[in-house]
């Protein structure tokens, strides 16, 4: 039935109309299937382009498709994203990138530290290693000087070798 055939609500024949459609439709609105309280609340809903009547429907439905001028693509989009929140995915995104960048931070940290550390220790193992060569080489020359060039002679070896003890003691 046509719209135009229908009527107006507020005529005799689209009354009659619209109180069948109520008992067919269980006194319902057909998209939530909330039952109607009043008659007032309702709205005979029909097709812009062809004028069919779809249906009884309550205010909010109404709206509804009125709203997004009866486009399909409208209200599934509204229904994706009711179930599946694009800006939660987008904030999610967003935290993932910001664990990483603070997973990323705290490798250049513990890197910088190593490279301090290892910087720190192989200065202080130079000047470790220097002073020993130091001492040695006091070491060293104060016992060229005692043996007087003998470390070619067996007589040299020995005496080299007792002063050594001697120092040791």
């Amino acid at each position: 039935m046509k719209f135009k055939e229908f009527g107006r609500a507020d005529t005799f024949s689209g009354k009659l109309l619209k109180e069948e459609l109520l008992i067919i439709q269980d006194n319902k609105c057909l998209i939530c299937k909330k039952e109607f309280s009043s008659s007032f609340n309702t709205h005979t809903d029909h097709n812009h382009f062809t004028n069919d009547i779809r249906g009884i429907l309550c205010n909010k439905c109404n709206l509804l498709l009125g709203t997004c001028n009866d486009d399909i693509n409208i209200l599934k989009n509204a229904i994706k994203y009711i179930e599946d929140n694009p800006l939660k995915h987008i904030l999610d995104d967003l935290e993932k990138k910001i664990n990483l960048l603070k997973e990323q931070k705290e490798k250049e940290l513990n890197n910088n530290h190593s490279l301090r550390f290892k910087k720190y220790w192989s200065e202080n193992r130079k000047k470790e290693q220097s002073e020993r060569l130091t001492e040695w080489w006091k070491n060293n020359s104060n016992r060229d000087k005692q043996t007087n060039g003998m470390k070619h002679s067996a007589k040299g070896r020995k005496k080299i070798k007792t002063l050594a003890d001697n120092q040791n003691k």
